[in-house]
């Protein structure tokens, strides 16, 4: 123990003899420490000024995230409704009802929205971001009601901007060649019936070559996918429909009819729908039927289609 002594003298003096302050004067920390900041003290710091923001984008991301999947939940939800109400209507058909054009276009816009809900659904999934552009070029595969008002505008626009690219080409062909039939054969549905006696024969379906019949086919909105057969095929689908909802605009009248219904009436059969008053549009509208259902005889389905882009001529130059 003696010995223990000894050894812990020596070495409390030695570390003495080296380090003589802090041997003396010991560093208490409390003194040196970070001074703590008093709950009612100002917090300065460069971050401070823009901690907010990060939250204030998350939260406008999130309501436009909430805002997307309500709208889309809600379109599919109605087509769902639309469907339904579909398939009761054709139980009343069977049934002995008359079947309105609206409730034909109800009945038609169900089953195609019907087909595209679940290519379209898979799409918002995986990549959301491209459902705009979709919409304005590849409107076929985009369901009616799952097209916001934005939207619907640009896909009319681009639409528009087709068929006037359409028309200015068939202009210039008549310009060049001054035996063809132009704007003034078509300027009011007597003249375009008049045309259609003189020159229906000249438009038989079958004589068309692939590219006039592709060009006629995006007019009208009709996928230019396959061969000339199939384009053919399409191109008379789309006509005979058109005189189907014709015979019964004919027998209700036009009158009727609201500007979302007006517009996409006009739209459906290539007449110009923007900047067009609810007047117009219903003019439009029955100068088309006042062709379209004349049998004496009927005009061929690719004569009402050229009428009506000399029609959108006539209108562009108004």
């Amino acid at each position: 123990m003696a010995t223990l002594r000894v050894f812990a003298a020596r070495d409390a003096f030695k570390h003495h003899t080296q380090y003589p302050i802090i041997a003396r004067f010991p560093i208490n920390h409390k003194y040196y420490s970070t001074p703590k900041i008093k709950p009612n003290s100002k917090k300065v710091s460069p971050n401070a000024y823009l901690s907010s923001e990060p939250e204030v984008v998350e939260q406008g991301y999130l309501a436009k995230f909430k805002s997307f999947f309500n709208f889309y939940k809600n379109g599919f939800k109605q087509v769902f409704s639309n469907r339904a109400q579909a398939k009761l209507l054709l139980y009343k058909q069977k049934q002995g009802h008359q079947i309105t054009w609206r409730e034909q276009q109800l009945i038609r816009s169900a089953a195609q929205d019907t087909k595209k809900l679940v290519p379209f659904g898979i799409l918002v999934v995986i990549l959301p971001e491209a459902i705009p552009f979709l919409v304005v070029g590849a409107p076929h595969m985009v369901p009616s009601t799952c097209v916001t008002p934005d939207q619907l505008l640009k896909k009319r626009t681009k639409l528009q901007e087709r068929r006037d690219a359409i028309t200015a080409l068939a202009t210039r062909s008549t310009v060049v060649n001054p035996d063809l039939l132009s704007s003034k054969d078509f300027a009011t549905p007597e003249r375009t019936i008049q045309a259609i006696k003189a020159h229906h024969a000249s438009f038989a379906l079958d004589l068309l070559e692939l590219k006039p019949l592709k060009a006629y086919c995006k007019y009208m909105e009709i996928s230019t996918l396959g061969f000339s057969g199939l384009l053919k095929k399409r191109l008379s689908h789309k006509i005979q429909l058109l005189r189907s909802d014709d015979m019964l605009l004919r027998k209700e009248g036009v009158d009727h009819l609201s500007t979302a219904e007006l517009i996409s009436a006009n739209e459906e059969r290539g007449m110009r729908t923007l900047n067009q008053t609810d007047a117009q549009l219903r003019k439009s509208l029955q100068d088309w039927i006042a062709v379209s259902l004349f049998d004496s005889p009927p005009a061929p389905e690719v004569f009402l289609i050229v009428s009506r882009i000399f029609v959108n001529n006539i209108q562009i130059k108004a």
